[in-house]
């Protein structure tokens, strides 16, 4: 009698886990469909976007979402507005496949990154050198006030490659009046595609590049040229043991 009630309990308990773990399953398979759908897409990508907003106290756009889960993410009409209510940035599309699955383990895969019709205005401004994004990194960034010790532990790092870029249509300013340094950039069309994308040797190879109708013009006060030269002479005296900047290397294409 007690081994029968005792294969009883223990069929019941397989029956409720089993229901458990199939009810787990059915919310995760439910949540993938629904993510299939450019309602839901649409719908998260405006909570998201409606979030950033609030925080930054500006206007975030984001007019269409797609994701083809789980390979590839096209977003449409992009508009981030700075705070003096001009455009710092504007993209008509960004699109690009990206192995989506591959953040749960930390890697960051791009293949055929695609830009159209991109439009940004960075200004550093005087008498706090600051730039007019900076209000976006503070606003995003985790409460000073919290009474958190910071994490140590060396956890595993972020694993980025780049395969393809196609930038279409780029226009851009930077006004720097802490440098003196004015640039106006105009990128008709340029193709590349990647053999190697070290991001902490700052070290990328290049397969193939094209670049056609573009142009790019740099502006510099004279008076802020005499500082530039007075900042070389004494690059030595004012640069601390290892705060160099490391630059960026390009191979040439073999």
């Amino acid at each position: 009698m007690k081994e029968h009630k005792t294969k009883t309990y223990i069929r019941r308990a397989i029956k409720i886990v089993l229901t458990i773990l199939g009810g787990i399953l059915g919310v995760i398979i439910l949540a993938v469909v629904a993510l299939q759908f450019p309602g839901v897409q649409y719908y998260i990508a405006q909570k998201a976007v409606s979030s950033i907003s609030e925080k930054t106290h500006s206007r975030i756009e984001v007019g269409s979402v797609k994701i083809a889960f789980t390979h590839s993410v096209v977003l449409q009409n992009i508009f981030i507005e700075s705070r003096q209510r001009d455009t710092l940035l504007s993209i008509q599309t960004l699109a690009a496949d990206v192995n989506l699955l591959g953040l749960f383990s930390h890697d960051i895969t791009l293949n055929n990154v695609r830009i159209d019709s991109l439009t940004a205005h960075i200004t550093r401004t005087l008498p706090d050198s600051s730039f007019n994004f900076d209000f976006i990194l503070k606003a995003l960034r985790p409460d000073s006030n919290a009474d958190s010790s910071p994490d140590t532990s060396s956890g595993p790092g972020w694993n980025i490659r780049l395969g393809g870029l196609s930038l279409n249509g780029i226009r851009g300013t930077y006004d720097d009046e802490v440098g003196g340094l004015n640039l106006r950039l105009q990128l008709g069309t340029l193709e590349a595609s990647i053999d190697k994308f070290d991001l902490p040797s700052r070290h990328i190879a290049l397969k193939t590049f094209l670049l056609e109708n573009s142009h790019i013009v740099v502006l510099q006060p004279k008076e802020n040229q005499n500082k530039t030269d007075e900042n070389k002479t004494d690059k030595n005296k004012t640069d601390k043991p290892g705060s160099a900047v490391l630059p960026w290397i390009i191979s040439p294409i073999t």
